[in-house]
């Protein structure tokens, strides 16, 4: 298993949003969306959101509260 922390992770939801238009063959296509999927996952999950929260707040907006949590 691969351990990203929070910013390698928005990175990589980066790079998935960049590459969705890219696939197009069917089984690229379910990869994409299952690994889509896992990132946005361990992403809510490092947010402490559960995925049916009504939660609003925007990904720079967790982006930069977690860098505020973080900083040393």
């Amino acid at each position: 298993m691969i351990d990203f922390d929070y910013l390698e992770l928005m990175q990589l939801k980066l790079c998935m949003d960049m590459t969705k238009d890219k696939m197009f063959m069917g089984g690229d296509m379910r990869r994409h969306a299952s690994i889509t999927e896992k990132v946005e996952t361990s992403l809510r999950m490092l947010d402490g959101v559960s995925e049916n929260s009504e939660d609003e707040e925007s990904p720079f907006d967790r982006l930069m509260r977690w860098k505020k949590e973080n900083q040393k």
